[in-house]
């Protein structure tokens, strides 16, 4: 709800912001169906399944029957805890987009410090295992992180100058 002393309901939201918005919920629901798909497999049943359907795609394929044999196998009850880790992402994803797409002050500076605190860690796996989609990944939240940084400071400078 929106009151009518509010600057955010006065100010046009930015394409950028916009973009970076449908990212995040791009993010959130590919988190929720990931949770949803981990949560599946605390079933042993389900996990049978799985490894008998994908069975014939690994004979004679070494390096697909090599990485199935090196999926790492939790205990049943484990997946779940997973799953809620992934839904816990999904819903802090969800939020950030939706404080960006209505143009909220508190949407840019949760994205800012979500973003920010997991920078660390896209460079520690670029370090370790370097791949294209992990380097667009990094590089893509360096610049909505730039983005919304010089986007508030700009904001402040207008504040104060008025």
């Amino acid at each position: 709800m929106t009151m009518a002393g509010d600057p955010a309901s006065h100010r046009a939201v930015p394409v950028a912001l916009r973009g970076i918005a449908v990212f995040k919920f791009t993010k959130s629901a590919l988190l929720a169906s990931l949770a949803v798909g981990l949560h599946a497999l605390d079933d042993p049943s389900v996990m049978h399944r799985l490894s008998h359907a994908l069975g014939p795609f690994a004979a004679g394929h070494h390096l697909l029957a090599g990485w199935l044999a090196a999926v790492p196998v939790p205990p049943a009850g484990r997946w779940s805890w997973f799953a809620v880790l992934a839904l816990a992402y999904a819903s802090v994803f969800l939020v950030e987009g939706i404080g960006l797409w209505r143009g909220r002050r508190w949407g840019e500076y949760l994205t800012v410090a979500v973003t920010a605190s997991l920078i660390p860690f896209e460079v520690w796996e670029n370090w370790r295992h370097p791949g294209w989609l992990r380097v667009l990944v990094l590089v893509a939240n360096g610049a909505i992180l730039v983005y919304l940084i010089v986007l508030l400071r700009r904001s402040r400078a207008a504040g104060a100058a008025t």
